[in-house]
């Protein structure tokens, strides 16, 4: 079978920019885990934790990563494609060898699709050709991003609706600044590449559609007239809810950490302007998820607001959540990101309506 060449995507709204920064920037310190990086510009102090010291909901979310990360993890695809992953399992003459599946990747759809949409094994493994020659072309950022990292994204959060009307979209954002409000006089410039965002007008409930009339008089008072920490106007209205900083296979991790802890430490300022203290009191059940990719290999991470300081959440024992080279490494990712998606979805948006928003106590949702 000749080998076909992949099919160049575009990314909406992606300019061909990278999310780097103008200079690696600082020195990233963690208390009992010293990652240096020296630079002229000065430091950051972000504690770093273990996820095993985590508590809530994100105790409950990483612990839930960790078995998806694990090479045994179970129920991560819907069982309405077992019938065509075994096909295609089955064939003979095609490029990508896809192993038969265990049974026990397979979760009853009825659960699993409550979580978010599990992809077609003809769409994914486009996606692991993509993967590998961007792997095997020493593909650029912007490339890996056009070719790998929206497409996947777009699956996990928009299905296989390019555009749907729904509550939570994938945002293309490296060219996003931060505002200077929100950072520190001693900081250079720090990106990411893509955001999750919350389009409240978008959800088919009348309270979204509340708070999105809410924002629009919150965004009077504020920098930029942006509910986030960035003048970046597709932006402007939408909350942000989860960070994507993406690099190119081989590249620093130290970097990618550093660029998403600079990024949400000016979006935990933000909210520091529009939340009481006492809000942030809850310890374990309001965090700031991050991905981080290098290359074909996905990392989940988190931020959270502690006794007024920002902590990261990370650990080598969470391992890689899994890798676009290989068909169900890419389905573990897709369902890892829903899980995440699941938390913003029913808690930390219910939580910022209240706490930022000033709308009226809802009733929180099973699940993360």
């Amino acid at each position: 079978m000749v080998r076909q060449p992949p099919r160049k995507r575009v990314c909406p709204g992606y300019d061909g920019t990278t999310s780097f920064g103008t200079n690696l920037g600082y020195e990233l310190s963690f208390s009992g885990q010293d990652i240096p990086e020296t630079t002229a510009s000065g430091r950051i102090d972000v504690p770093l934790k273990s996820p095993n010291s985590a508590e809530g909901l994100l105790a409950s979310l990483f612990s839930s990563i960790q078995k998806l990360a694990d090479f045994n993890a179970s129920g991560f695809i819907s069982d309405s494609r077992r019938e065509a992953i075994q096909e295609r399992a089955g064939a003979k003459n095609t490029i990508l060898r896809v192993y038969y599946p265990p049974d026990y990747y397979f979760a009853d759809s009825s659960e699993r699709d409550k979580v978010g949409p599990t992809p077609d094994i003809n769409s994914v493994l486009e996606l692991v050709q993509a993967s590998i020659d961007c792997e095997e072309e020493a593909m650029s950022e912007h490339g890996w991003n056009c070719e790998v990292h929206y497409p996947l994204l777009s699956m996990a959060v928009h299905g296989a609706s390019k555009i749907p009307k729904q509550l939570l979209h994938v945002i293309p954002c490296t060219t996003a600044r931060i505002i200077q409000n929100y950072r520190s006089p001693d900081r250079q410039v720090k990106m990411v590449d893509f955001s999750i965002a919350i389009k409240p007008l978008h959800s088919k409930l009348e309270v979204d559609k509340n708070a999105a009339a809410e924002i629009d008089i919150r965004r009077k008072t504020l920098p930029s007239g942006s509910i986030n920490h960035t003048a970046y106007e597709p932006l402007l209205q939408y909350p942000i809810s989860v960070t994507i900083e993406t690099k190119k296979g081989g590249s620093d991790e130290k970097s990618s950490i550093i660029q998403a802890v600079t990024w949400q430490r000016a979006q935990w300022r933000q909210l520091m302007r529009m939340v009481h203290t006492r809000d942030f009191r809850t310890r374990g059940n309001v965090f700031l998820p991050i991905f981080y990719v290098l290359g074909s290999q996905w990392y989940f991470a988190a931020t959270a607001l502690e006794d007024g300081e920002v902590v990261l959440y990370r650990g080598l024992e969470c391992g890689s959540l899994g890798s676009t080279n290989t068909p169900y490494g890419t389905y573990k990712i897709i369902y890892g990101i829903q899980l995440v998606l699941q938390y913003v979805q029913n808690h930390y948006w219910p939580w910022y309506k209240e706490a930022a928003l000033g709308m009226p106590v809802e009733v929180e949702v099973g699940g993360y």
